[in-house]
């Protein structure tokens, strides 16, 4: 009896390792942009990146949320040298919602760990135009010294802008730069280089015939988010030819692994028609098996829905590259990619979440 006791507790301990999903795409790796930090123990502070009339000066500006944390929430800029002859440092702001980030914090570090902290209070003024805030470096205090507790030229600084709010806030941010003592402002991020209009989230191709426009995505957070802290929301304009979505980094399909599972929301037009999971042979991506699950139809629009696509109901449609398949079908330990191609008439906007391959059966009810 014993015996048989814990013969079934392995099953049902196996059964459990085996239900675990594989995940496609983990959303909230979405807030990853060079040259900056976001950091929490709790929701990560968030952006939207601006354009046009929206910017100081240049071609992008960034709105940044904020999200109620346990004890910290931080944003902000990778280490910048600090420059010979810099008296202060400055940015340009507008569209203040709720109470953002309360100090600005120049930082130094040494293998990951803090050694000397200077903080200033900041105070935001309401307005849909930009205002300059300018802090001289002088007016920073010494909140931790483990070494020369000096703000030093040439050193290299973490730019932080630190929140505590126990509610949502959000602020629309240019210009960040060091002031220097002749008036010379130098920057320390250029947010041109995240390209407000092309911006392509981590993992992910956009992409279109060269007569049409790629799709472009943004960030959902909050409450918005289907799970966790971030969905990402993506617009087709239509195309001539051809239009998609590809989450290039492949995945294996675990032991018990027979359907794909997303959760979707469509907030007007049509949603992508042709789903495509690819199958890789060998190392090279150009050796692969497509099959093609065509013609999916969202519920109406309005609210999150999660939807279940059994592998079975995927049709192989072509073999690409040079090496032959050994079998036709989709099955455990397969390393596969996944793909949502529009047609000509697919213009809308919806948003992607919690992508990942399942057992069915983990929701059949």
């Amino acid at each position: 009896m014993n015996r048989l006791i814990l013969a079934l507790c392995i099953a049902g301990s196996a059964f459990r390792l085996a239900a675990v999903p594989a995940i496609i795409a983990d959303m909230e790796q979405s807030i990853r942009l060079p040259g900056m930090n976001f950091w929490a123990d709790g929701p990560l502070p968030g952006f939207e990146l601006l354009s046009g009339s929206e910017c100081a000066s240049g071609n992008c500006a960034m709105k940044v949320n904020f999200f109620p944390a346990r004890t910290y929430c931080n944003f902000g800029f990778s280490e910048s040298a600090l420059p010979p002859e810099c008296v202060g440092i400055a940015f340009k702001y507008k569209n203040v919602s709720g109470n953002p980030p309360s100090i600005l914090e120049l930082r130094s570090q040494k293998d990951g760990k803090t050694v000397d902290s200077f903080i200033h209070g900041l105070t935001w003024q309401p307005g849909s135009e930009y205002r300059e805030m300018v802090i001289p470096l002088a007016d920073f205090k010494l909140q931790l010294k483990r070494d020369s507790g000096k703000l030093t030229a040439g050193n290299k600084y973490l730019v932080l802008f630190n929140f505590n709010g126990k509610k949502t806030a959000s602020v629309t941010l240019d210009d960040v730069c060091w002031v220097l003592a002749d008036g010379r402002k130098k920057p320390i991020c250029d947010f041109e280089q995240y390209h407000a209009d092309t911006w392509v989230p981590d993992g992910l191709w956009l992409w279109a015939d060269d007569s049409s426009s790629n799709p472009v995505a943004s960030l959902l957070q909050g409450t918005e988010a289907a799970a966790g802290n971030v969905s990402l929301k993506f617009r087709f304009f239509g195309c001539r030819y051809f239009q998609g979505i590809t989450f290039f980094r492949s995945i294996q399909v675990p032991p018990d692994g027979n359907a794909l599972s997303f959760q979707y929301k469509l907030f007007d037009g049509k949603f992508p028609r042709q789903i495509q999971l690819l199958r890789l042979i060998g190392d090279n991506m150009k050796n692969r098996v497509v099959y093609l699950y065509d013609g999916f139809t969202p519920k109406p629009l309005g609210k999150w829905e999660t939807v279940v696509i059994p592998f079975a109901k995927f049709s192989k449609i072509r073999v690409e590259g040079n090496a032959e398949p050994e079998y036709d079908d989709i099955r455990p330990g397969d390393r596969i990619y996944l793909i949502y191609q529009g047609e000509q008439n697919d213009v809308g906007t919806f948003a992607l979440d919690e992508i990942k391959i399942i057992a069915e059966q983990q929701y059949s009810r």
